[in-house]
């Protein structure tokens, strides 16, 4: 019965729109024209819209300027402008389509004349010159005083207050009340942290903030080790949309809210907006770290193990220092051994089995020693002494080894 009663009313406005469009005289120009218009003030680094419109449909293209792109577009849309001329209605058509631009920096710019091809036949628009300017985006850009933002960008941390090489997780989500495409996102730069990219969300959610109901999505994710100390700033976040808006054409001349529907179309309506600024305090380390720490920030186990307990001279043998546990595992520098003067070694091969993740970098890093030694006889090598600190208890931990010892055997020629 709702299918029967949605096709009797589509008949029915198709029915008076043929008698309407009958009755009517659709006039077109004899020479066709198309203009070209663009906003003569826009912000830098914030999208815009571009038309060019006429009176036919074609294909249009045309060339920006040197720091000016194309984020979108083109979008078009056909309209009818009606009016009575000595008792006799006359409508027009009118054909635009829509580009979303943006310009990089500040400055003036001229777009030159589009080139629209229809059928056979080419015609050009004006050129359009306007000038962007510092820009001025803000969280609630677009919205009247009072009025609740349509989009929103979020920059949430998992902490605020971490120590000088611990992590945190840094999420961009964006709120939304409208259909929107996002075309750009100017993520903050993370000036002061070692930053690994994690998975965003792949699904939204519905979130009530103020009282307004907002579909959400975490579209990025990134863990962040923090490499100096006191307060840092993140932020601002940029990001560039298109809002699809619901417009009521006024060309309902029967001023009839039945046909509401039946005239209204969309307009894709550029917008900037900003996140919010992060204030971090990154608290330093404890005072008094032992000589043998390096900047590892963690809870780690530490091996380490001597390949063989004998060798031939020249021939290689290998040292292997191992963390496994979580923390700053990415930025942990090889320990430094105190080896006997006979020992050649070579640059350790640094081994690593991470995993990047909500609760942090967590797996396995080592560090392959090759030593070759180059005389007979017993070798002994010091206990290896590792730091690092541990912020879930706030101490340093040390690791020291037993001191490593093998026998080499045969002449210095090898034999």
């Amino acid at each position: 019965m709702r299918t029967a009663k949605r096709s009797s009313h589509s008949k029915f406005i198709a029915l008076l729109l043929s008698i309407y469009f009958g009755m009517s005289l659709v006039s077109y120009a004899q020479d066709k024209t198309f203009k070209a218009s663009a906003p003569a003030v826009v912000n830098a680094g914030t999208a815009f819209n571009y038309a060019v419109s006429g009176d036919t449909q074609g294909d249009v293209s045309f060339s920006p300027p040197s720091g000016v792109r194309i984020l979108g577009g083109p979008s078009s849309m056909t309209s009818f402008r009606s009016s009575n001329i000595n008792g006799r209605m006359e409508t027009v058509r009118e054909v635009s389509y829509t580009y979303v631009l943006i310009a990089d920096k500040e400055g003036e710019y001229v777009i030159p004349p589009a080139v629209i091809k229809s059928g056979r036949k080419e015609f050009q628009s004006n050129e359009v010159r306007f000038k962007a300017v510092g820009s001025t985006a803000s969280t609630s850009e677009g919205a009247s005083a009072g009025e609740p933002a349509s989009v929103m960008v979020q920059l949430i941390p998992s902490k605020r207050t971490i120590y000088e090489g611990e992590q945190i997780v840094l999420s961009t989500k964006v709120l939304v009340r409208e259909q929107l495409q996002i075309t750009a996102l100017n993520s903050a730069s993370y000036e002061g942290f070692w930053a690994e990219t994690l998975e965003p969300d792949d699904f939204a959610m519905n979130e009530t903030v103020d009282g307004q109901n907002y579909r959400t999505q975490v579209i990025k994710r990134d863990l962040l080790t923090a490499q100096k100390k006191g307060e840092v700033t993140i932020g601002p976040s940029i990001m560039d949309v298109t809002i699809q808006k619901r417009v009521r054409s006024r060309n309902n001349v029967l001023n009839d809210p039945f046909f509401d529907n039946a005239f209204s179309s969309y307009e894709n309506v550029p917008q900037s907006v900003k996140s919010n600024t992060l204030t971090l305090n990154i608290k330093p380390l404890p005072p008094n770290a032992p000589e043998s720490f390096k900047g590892a920030v963690g809870n780690f186990k530490i091996t380490s193990s001597l390949s063989k307990d004998s060798v031939q001279t020249n021939d290689a043998i290998s040292l292997i220092i191992k963390y496994s546990g979580k923390g700053n595992l990415d930025l942990i520098r090889a320990p430094e051994l105190d080896l006997p003067p006979d020992l050649e070694v070579f640059e350790p091969k640094r081994v690593a089995n991470l995993k990047h993740e909500l609760s942090g970098t967590s797996g396995s890093l080592s560090f392959e020693y090759v030593l070759i030694p180059r005389h007979a006889g017993n070798y002994r090598i010091s206990p290896i002494n590792i730091s690092f600190f541990n912020p879930n208890t706030t101490r340093y931990d040390r690791y020291i080894s037993d001191p490593f010892e093998f026998v080499v055997t045969g002449d210095n020629a090898g034999n």
